[in-house]
């Protein structure tokens, strides 16, 4: 089995080694440093709690911009999204002719890329509201309460 570390070479783990399987009960407890009836002792524990840290669950990564994204050009927002632009694109680029001033384009297209954009984030918005409002009562239902909204 190959792993990678932070520097990105290559180490090579051999779990050829490994024979916690052939061990009995009592020399798993032996290696382990504990007992199987009392456990660890509080020196191990100490022991353990500075070499490995707390026994504790590390929070789940945060996925609120990946999930905005998906929110925003998923399914019909991608669809507003490129609306916008060519609305935009109209407006300024391929709005007046060449040696024309800027003056001449029309402002309308610039106005329907604006609303678009906007829409685009309303329905960001709405569609996330959506999503939180399902889990609020799915885990309220979970644990026995009623939603409040």
């Amino acid at each position: 089995m190959q792993v990678s570390d932070d520097s990105g070479t290559k180490l090579i783990i051999e779990i050829s080694g490994f024979d916690w399987h052939t061990l009995s009960v009592d020399e798993v407890f032996q290696r382990l440093g504990s007992d199987s009836t009392n456990g660890l002792t509080p020196d191990q524990v100490a022991i353990n709690k500075k070499q490995f840290g707390n026994n504790a669950h590390s929070p789940p990564p945060s996925r609120i911009l990946k999930k905005g994204l998906e929110y925003l050009f998923g399914g019909f927002g991608s669809v507003l999204i490129v609306a916008g632009i060519l609305s935009c694109i109209a407006w300024n680029p391929l709005g007046a002719s060449a040696g024309t001033d800027t003056s001449d384009h029309d402002v309308s297209n610039l106005a329907l890329g604006i609303i678009l954009f906007i829409v685009a984030a309303l329905q960001l918005t709405f569609t996330a509201w959506q999503v939180v409002c399902y889990f609020v009562r799915l885990m309220c239902n979970r644990i026995g309460g009623a939603a409040a909204w």
